[in-house]
């Protein structure tokens, strides 16, 4: 199965990106800011331990997420970095029903305080 990124954007500018990995097995997830450096906000039984590689298109990726996002204070864009493109998920206004318990104290504080 194909890596899944997830670009949080809150009034149209990507404020960090959930990768969901390993759903073969099971479901693993690490957060990054857009410069590929490792936020850990979630809580560690979740977490992949491997090195996630940055995305081929992450850029382009970053930038199709914002402006997708542009015209709402929050939306979550998922994206899949292919070979020789971006391809399209969709648009989530309330992750999880807003009921996920991946993260961790401080993700929650900091994503919170993003709003």
């Amino acid at each position: 199965m194909p890596i899944d990124y997830k670009f949080y954007c809150i009034d149209g500018k990507v404020v960090g990106i959930l990768v969901c990995s390993e759903r073969e097995k099971k479901l693993r997830r690490n957060f990054f800011d857009i410069n590929w450096n490792e936020l850990i906000y979630i809580k560690d039984k979740y977490r992949n331990k491997s090195k996630i590689s940055k995305p081929k298109h992450l850029e382009d990726m970053v930038k199709y997420a914002e402006i997708l996002s542009k015209d709402f204070k929050f939306v979550r864009v998922d994206l899949y970095d292919q070979d020789k493109d971006v391809i399209f998920g969709e648009l989530t206004f309330t992750p999880a029903c807003c009921c996920n318990k991946i993260y961790n104290k401080k993700g929650n504080l900091e994503l919170g305080q993003k709003i």
